[in-house]
């Protein structure tokens, strides 16, 4: 007769799994002692008829596999993998490989769907983009393509609490993404990187001048200074930043009402103009000039060129600031061809 299988039997010391389960019941090792077939008592003792304990082990193990999975997961969206995925992806996009690459970049800015305490990833690759943008300003079409793009593909369950809309419920999917990066935008713009560069460039003089002299001085001293690296860097992400504010316009990431602002802020020292002003501003208006040179803003765009020749006029002006703004009125007098 075979022997009855009990619960005082189905303990972890005493169960060996010897092999797969038959039809008509599994086989165990208890102590030694063989047993070759389970009756229906049995199979009631392990919780239902014909219940493997092959199953149970690895319905166990799946779950433990599962919580690892996830744990995996939330490291693998740390800053700092982040960084370091979606700045290899920026630095490989190009017009050829376009579609791909931002497909990639969005898939890591959606990762934010399962993020309660706010969008973290999808801000910090807002700021990547930006970054990128400024500091590669030849390249900042594409990137203004990138973040139009984004704008029409983050996922909707992406939000934040913290942003609401009219309606008063949080903002979402593209719209948040829109949201953040004009925040960026604006911050940046109005956090007086035009007064940065212009101490750099401050700083970049007096080297200059002890250039000229001192004898220990000379091009290599200054060429090879932190004050002209400085002024260098502040310099070429300021127009940077000006020119995707403008390919942004163009796209329609940006009202023309905003556009407008964006060229106050840069003439409203109209009496003694800096030549980082000038060049800004000619950087911007050479980006934007057409799309704005309308029957709408006709009005708005004469008093701009109104003041771009008398600052023609401004013995302060120097020599290479006054090209420039030769440059950009000729341009309009070609209707921007």
């Amino acid at each position: 007769m075979s022997p009855t299988l009990s619960s005082n039997h189905l303990r972890d010391r005493d169960l060996k799994i010897t092999g797969p389960a038959r039809a008509s019941g599994p086989s165990f090792q208890f102590s030694g002692a063989q047993l070759q077939q389970s009756d229906r008592a049995g199979a009631a003792a392990c919780g239902s008829e014909g219940v493997s304990l092959e199953i149970v082990t690895t319905l166990h193990l799946t779950a433990k596999r599962r919580k690892a999975k996830a744990l995996a997961s939330v490291v693998q969206e740390s800053p700092e993998l982040v960084d370091h995925k979606v700045k290899a992806l920026l630095n490989k996009l190009t017009l050829e490989n376009f579609d791909s690459i931002s497909d990639q970049i969005i898939a890591w800015a959606n990762k934010s769907e399962k993020e309660i305490d706010g969008p973290e990833t999808l801000i910090r690759v807002i700021c990547l983009i930006f970054e990128k943008a400024t500091d590669e300003a030849i390249w900042s079409e594409v990137y203004a393509t990138l973040c139009r793009k984004m704008m029409s593909q983050i996922s909707p369950r992406v939000l934040d609490e913290g942003i609401k809309n009219s309606r008063g419920k949080p903002l979402v999917g593209g719209q948040l993404f829109h949201k953040h990066l004009l925040n960026i935008c604006r911050e940046n713009f109005n956090r007086g990187w035009v007064t940065e560069e212009a101490s750099a460039a401050t700083a970049m003089k007096t080297i200059n001048d002890q250039a000229d002299t001192s004898q220990e001085y000379g091009d290599v001293a200054l060429y090879e200074s932190d004050e002209y690296y400085a002024a260098h860097k502040e310099k070429r992400r300021g127009l940077g930043l000006v020119k995707f504010i403008g390919e942004l316009f163009k796209l329609q990431m940006l009202r023309e009402r905003i556009m407008h602002k964006y060229l106050s802020k840069l003439i409203r020292n109209t009496g003694n103009p800096q030549e980082v002003e000038i060049e800004s501003l000619c950087k911007l208006l050479t980006t934007v000039g057409s799309k704005l040179d309308t029957a709408k803003g006709l009005a708005q765009m004469d008093s701009y060129f109104e003041l771009l020749k008398e600052w023609m006029k401004n013995p302060l002006v120097s020599s290479r600031s006054k090209f420039m703004l030769q440059d950009v009125i000729e341009l309009r007098e070609r209707t921007w061809q």
